[in-house]
């Protein structure tokens, strides 16, 4: 679902803890779409642009998209998750870590 929420070969977000993020304008924009049992994606209702997702399953967390964001986030890519369904055409060239889900608990 994310490459086809974002219409790219694949999708680049952040984890962050739900009690750190803060909205600072425009959450009436907010629109929100089920995209699974557990998974709700949040994009902007005036552009488009996908913004955030949330786990039911996971609640204290809320992953953001980082193409949205104007300046450098902080951090850099630790792992590729989901890893096999990845676009047929995308080769993975870097040696980060793998995983065909989300990452392990313990890892």
């Amino acid at each position: 679902m994310c490459r086809k929420a974002h219409g790219a070969a694949f999708a680049t977000y952040a984890s962050l803890a739900r009690r750190r993020f803060r909205l600072k304008s425009c959450e009436s924009a907010l629109r929100a779409f089920r995209s699974s049992e557990s998974v709700t994606r949040e994009f902007c209702g005036t552009c488009g642009s996908s913004l955030f997702w949330s786990d039911g399953k996971h609640p204290e967390a809320i992953g953001i998209a980082l193409g949205t964001l104007d300046g450098d986030p902080g951090g850099r890519p630790e792992a590729h998750i989901y890893a096999q369904d990845r676009a047929s055409w995308d080769e993975i060239t870097d040696g980060l870590p793998r995983f065909d889900a989300d990452v392990p608990a313990d890892g």
